[in-house]
């Protein structure tokens, strides 16, 4: 799958992605490796190494994207870009998404992640589209409350949609979760009964979307056991898995997480990650997001 299908004219060029190579840091990081790789190529023969490939189905799910991410690179990189097109333009994806035409990005491989060739390209689209949505409803929040408060829903589920991605993607739309409730929580005073009754009927689906997080986690597992097999490496010590538990723990158990950013980065601070896998420090910002959001969330839904 190509970034050209995301190229609009007068385009530069992208930087070319480089994919990762696991094996090569860890040659680099440890001549020993070198030396024992070089022993068994002489005795065994070419080392072979390949990463999974999409399957059809997800070359498909990509390729559903493209008309929206042109459309949304577009009208946003245009300096006379209109309120009404960039609401148009939401109101179409969100659409999609609820159709069924656009569906989660699932990764290819363990290596996968959102930043990286097509599947990046489309989460930044939908992020800046989040960004230009809420920057609007902030703007009229004052004089159209309930033009505003449908934006700021509409935000919402451009962000849940594709949130249960990756463990980047759960980190990433908790962060634009907190925006969008945050403007709503922010005005509430102003809203009539029925506009307090839509957000709470939104936020209220939003809260029982419980289960996405452990199937992702469970998913990724699989993954990063076959990524473990292919490059014959060690995989998660107990002591690593042991210390994420125990930050999972103290994120669920705190009742003081009011402020999402600074609760996770305390906790992070707490526990370090620099001694165990990019595997678990993803794992740990996913779910320190995602508990500290439900918190959110439920504050909000007693409230409004």
């Amino acid at each position: 799958m190509t970034l050209g299908m995301f190229r609009q004219p007068g385009d530069q060029p992208e930087k070319q992605i480089q994919t990762r190579n696991v094996s090569k840091k860890v040659m680099a990081a440890c001549p020993v490796l070198v030396l024992a790789s070089i022993f068994a190529v002489s005795h065994t023969g070419s080392y072979q190494f390949s990463t999974p490939s999409a399957t059809p189905s997800q070359d498909s799910q990509i390729l559903a994207y493209v008309p929206y991410v042109k459309a949304t690179n577009r009208i946003l990189r245009s300096a006379s870009a209109k309120s009404g097109e960039v609401l148009s333009l939401a109101k179409k994806w969100d659409a999609a998404n609820q159709t069924g035409q656009l569906t989660p990005l699932s990764p290819v491989s363990f290596e996968d992640t959102i930043e990286d060739g097509a599947r990046g390209d489309i989460f930044r689209a939908k992020a800046a589209l989040v960004d230009k949505l809420l920057t609007y409803a902030d703007q009229k929040m004052e004089k159209d409350h309930a033009g505003a408060v449908e934006d700021t829903l509409l935000a919402m589920r451009l962000t849940e949609s594709l949130k249960y991605c990756d463990f980047r993607s759960v980190f990433n739309a908790s962060v634009e979760e907190e925006r969008e409730i945050s403007l709503l929580r922010n005005n509430e005073n102003s809203f009539d009964t029925a506009t307090k009754q839509k957000i709470h009927a939104a936020i209220s689906q939003v809260n029982a979307n419980t289960q996405d997080l452990k199937a992702l986690t469970r998913a990724s597992r699989i993954q990063y056991s076959d990524y473990v097999s292919r490059l014959n490496k060690e995989p998660v010590t107990i002591e690593e898995v042991h210390r994420t538990v125990l930050v999972t723990r103290r994120i669920t158990s705190d009742p003081k997480a009011h402020d999402m950013m600074r609760y996770i980065a305390n906790a992070l601070i707490q526990t370090p990650t620099d001694s165990g896998p990019e595997y678990l420090s993803d794992l740990r910002l996913a779910w320190a997001a995602e508990s500290a959001n439900h918190d959110l969330l439920k504050k909000t839904l007693s409230e409004i």
